[in-house]
């Protein structure tokens, strides 16, 4: 390692303009511009400049032995820490008001998680089957915090191993940059989420900024961008990159491969203004101008502000946003990061990109450090007695579902799956009747256990003759493929179930396919067909019914009932999300009409004529469809069943004697 040769800016504004660049991005994805559906890209973009960042201080401050690693821990809690803990103060006092205690008691947890750096944990946690939606989770953007702290844990000590066994830092890190992206793309084939949220998938992002600093310090970077020329050539195609990734990554498996693309961008953006004379005339225009860079400089308290302020509008009007509304959102958002940024951030750090430490360093203050942890903790304490006290319910009067209901609700709608056959212990399960009986096979993705619910409510005297054996979702089943004709996934549990259910022994016994899945028959579901087909390939004699879908809303109905006693509200055609009243033009309607036996229409059962305002939206008892979005309630898969089996009783008599089942 050696000492820098040039001369390098104190102060690079242009890494401020990147900074509003990667903010904007993320607002304009959380406002949910179509036009900037990979916007959550730029939370790529700040991994990347904090590698750089980061590497640069620690190596600048080492070659002039003024490091230490007590004081870089002090100043990242000052740097970042009050900002945080303002934030979830005012949003906890603001949820207060606004959130029903469900929706609070998950908040003050998830608020836990931020004021000690796990919510990434927390969120990923929750990012598969009992997850709920984004929109009720004001402090889900802290994922990248926690995933930065715990990055800014471990990355001083690498360096000074690296620095102290003389190890090339350049060379170091651009091999952890290679092996990271291995270990992101394999992470994100086999947990999406879990790439998403956590550190290992993400180092490399960090380690190729670090390797850029590093190789500024070599004084390598400026030998190749002495032209102007080669500076454009970096910022365009870096912003580009960016750009691209932006519009085009709104529904691809990230990160994986693809986060290559924000994080080179990145990369290129800053290599080209890494010359003792900066950026060239193009990157000041683009970069430097004023409101990027007082944008950028405001841009850790703006990234704070923005989703809660969006989420406790949104979870108030229960409405999708209109121009006026988005508008109006980004100016409070941006105010809100002014306030936070001018009356908190500055004054606990208000050090800039210092290179070459010729500026003056603030100090750090131990005594304001500890008040702040001790605000911190006080914050957490109260956080937890919401969170152990249901979300505090004392807050509303008249509550039909506390969090506990609703709690205890989701987990009751596995009533009759908890007690079914599973495939891979079939048939010594004690819930399995015996090989030699019939069997009853019920399949699909998350919606399963109401396909099993709604038969049992209508035909529990003819079930009992019949083995009901569940398959258990196969949302699980990571990379589904079948190779030379047997099913593979990458989840361990899916591929034990995949091998019991494509026994012949066991495909034998199936007399009948109860299908159910949400979307039915939209092309993520062709892994759940194609299954079916090879089943029916085995024994031709199985019948398939499939459930059809019911509605999905924006906001769960047992909101409106919290609020107003009814859920009259709740399949407004602003609230509704999904529902398709056409089955015949979903992609995959024909390929399933070749395969199936009988579908069952829910929309047809329990609409009149499928008019969508008509639909029945609770039980008899007043029990809503749902207590999230779309997942079945119980009570109303029982009634839709009894509704169903009234109409036609001799359903299972009728299709497996071939009879013509009425749709």
């Amino acid at each position: 390692m050696q000492q820098i040769t040039r001369p390098l800016k104190t102060y690079r504004p242009d890494i401020d303009g990147l900074r509003a660049i990667a903010v904007l991005a993320v607002i304009a994805f959380h406002l949910d511009l179509s036009l900037f559906a990979g916007g959550h890209i730029g939370v790529d973009v700040f991994f990347v400049l904090s590698g750089f960042l980061i590497t640069f201080t620690i190596t600048q401050k080492t070659l002039n032995k003024k490091f230490s690693i007590k004081t870089f821990y002090l100043q990242r809690i000052n740097r970042l820490f009050p900002a945080l803990l303002a934030t979830v103060g005012a949003t906890f006092i603001a949820s207060l008001f606004v959130l029903l205690p469900n929706d609070f008691e998950r908040f003050s947890l998830s608020s836990i998680a931020a004021l000690f750096s796990a919510s990434n944990f927390l969120f990923w946690s929750e990012a598969g089957y009992w997850d709920v939606s984004s929109n009720t989770k004001p402090l889900l953007h802290t994922w990248s915090l926690g995933v930065e702290e715990q990055f800014y844990l471990i990355y001083p000590l690498l360096l000074l191993f690296i620095f102290r066994t003389r190890i090339n830092t350049a060379k170091f890190l651009l091999a952890l940059t290679v092996l990271g992206v291995i270990i992101c793309y394999f992470y994100t084939q086999a947990d999406t989420s879990g790439a998403f949220f956590l550190l290992p998938a993400r180092f490399f992002q960090f380690f190729i900024g670090g390797a850029l600093a590093a190789l500024v310090h070599e004084g390598a970077i400026q030998k190749l961008i002495i032209k102007k020329h080669a500076r454009w050539l970096l910022l365009c195609t870096g912003l580009g990159l960016i750009l691209y990734a932006c519009v085009a990554f709104g529904n691809t498996l990230y990160p994986g491969l693809y986060a290559l693309a924000p994080s080179l961008g990145a990369l290129l953006v800053i290599m080209s203004g890494s010359s003792a004379i900066g950026q060239g005339c193009l990157g000041r225009i683009f970069l430097e101008n004023p409101v990027f860079s007082w944008l950028g400089r405001i841009s850790y308290s703006l990234y704070l502000t923005h989703w809660p302020i969006i989420v406790l509008y949104r979870y108030s009007t229960n409405e999708t946003l209109t121009p006026v509304e988005v508008l109006s959102l980004l100016t409070a958002s941006i105010i809100t990061g002014a306030i936070l940024h001018y009356c908190i951030e500055k004054k606990f750090y208000a050090s800039r990109f210092n290179i070459d430490n010729s500026q003056p360093q603030h100090k750090t203050q131990p005594r304001q450090t500890l008040i702040t942890l001790a605000l911190g903790l006080f914050m957490a304490a109260i956080s937890l007695h919401a969170w152990l006290n249901n979300g505090w319910p004392w807050r509303f009067d008249n509550l039909s579902y506390s969090a506990e209901d609703i709690k205890a609700a989701s987990y009751k709608r596995f009533a009759y799956f908890s007690k079914s056959c599973p495939v891979e212990k079939w048939p010594s399960n004690e819930n399995c009747i015996g090989r030699d009986a019939k069997t009853i096979l019920f399949f699909g993705n998350s919606h399963e256990p109401d396909g099993i619910s709604f038969m049992q409510a209508g035909y529990s005297e003819t079930l009992k003759k019949y083995n009901l054996v569940t398959f258990g979702t196969f949302n699980d089943c990571k990379n589904l493929l079948r190779k030379k004709q047997q099913w593979k996934s990458d989840n361990e549990h899916c591929q034990n179930r995949l091998n019991h259910l494509l026994d012949p022994d066991f495909v034998a016994n199936i007399d009948v396919i109860i299908y159910s899945a949400h979307h039915t028959f939209l092309p993520h579901n062709r892994g759940g067909w194609e299954i079916m087909n090879d089943l029916k390939k085995i024994n031709h004699a199985i019948k398939i019914i499939t459930i059809g879908d019911y509605i999905e809303t924006n906001t769960p109905c047992v909101k409106f009932l919290n609020e107003t006693g009814n859920t009259e509200s709740c399949f407004a055609s602003d609230n509704i999300a999904y529902a398709v009243t056409n089955v015949e033009t979903q992609e995959l309607y024909l390929e399933f009409s070749f395969l199936i036996d009988l579908y069952i229409d829910r929309l047809d059962l329990l609409c009149a004529n499928e008019n969508l305002a008509s639909c029945l939206s609770q039980s008899p008892r007043g029990v809503p469809y749902s207590f999230d979005k779309h997942h079945i309630s119980l009570e109303f898969s029982e009634m839709s069943g009894r509704i169903y089996a009234k109409k036609n009783p001799t359903l299972f008599s009728d299709i497996l004697n071939n009879a013509t089942a009425a749709h």
